[in-house]
């Protein structure tokens, strides 16, 4: 006991409560886009002009009538993602190595991993996917190897690429911003994610272990109870310097 007590890291002091310095802006929905040149147009989206793309524009409260979602994946590891933006990841097999959960459920369309952005002036929070947090309109771009995520709010434009990388088992989120309004503007973006490591989250959950990367900021998840992938390693990671878990 006393070994495994020595070994443990310290836990990082928890970030302060927010307390924002200016009220969050007045609410205005930005307005639905829809492409001229969409193909076999059905009211929620259409393929592009080049037949790369299928795309897919949603007005603020709107859906589709179920998830349309892309597959994104190299030979041994891949990704589901939905219009929503929910996913779910495997590595090797879709069913028993499972990093992220799937829900067979097409009606709430639920996810375990999500995206927050929020302004650290008013303490405003949405996400650049119309799931978890959604607010106005959103065009998605569901293509070969990639899903794209436009969407406007209070000022901020983002542009969320989701991919996976040709040779390696690793799933890449780009989040750009950019700025239209005439002020700094100090943002946050967070992501979350439930480890599975296995077929079932409810099965796996009591045995992942998690730990802090102290090298690289990543955050580390085993499961040794997976007989086929007990040496596996998961990691979540941010290509920025400033970041905490």
């Amino acid at each position: 006991l006393a070994q495994i007590v020595e070994r443990r890291t310290k836990v990082e002091p928890p970030l302060p409560r927010l307390v924002s310095a200016r009220e969050p802006g007045d609410h205005q929905p930005t307005t639905r886009r829809v492409p001229a040149d969409l193909r076999l147009f059905n009211g929620y989206g259409g393929f592009s002009a080049d037949g790369n793309e299928y795309v897919i524009t949603l007005s603020e409260g709107q859906s589709t009538p179920a998830p349309w979602v892309n597959v994104i994946a190299n030979e041994h590891f891949g990704t589901v993602i939905s219009e929503a933006g929910s996913a779910y990841t495997w590595d090797g097999n879709c069913h028993e190595h499972r990093l992220t959960p799937w829900h067979n459920d097409a009606v709430g369309d639920v996810s375990g991993e999500a995206l927050y952005v929020r302004d650290e002036d008013s303490g405003q929070v949405w996400s650049p996917t119309p799931w978890p947090v959604r607010s106005g309109s959103y065009t998605i771009r569901h293509g070969f190897g990639a899903s794209v995520f436009e969407h406007h709010e209070a000022g901020i434009v983002s542009e969320l690429t989701v991919f996976v990388a040709l040779d390696a088992p690793v799933k890449i989120c780009r989040l750009r911003l950019r700025n239209t309004t005439m002020r700094a503007r100090r943002l946050t973006a967070t992501g979350y994610v439930d480890w599975v490591l296995g077929e079932r989250r409810d099965r796996s959950a009591p045995f992942i272990v998690t730990e802090i990367d102290r090298r690289s900021g990543a955050l580390l998840a085993r499961n040794h109870y997976v007989a086929e992938a007990h040496h596996r390693l998961g990691f979540f990671a941010v290509s920025e310097p400033l970041r905490t878990v």
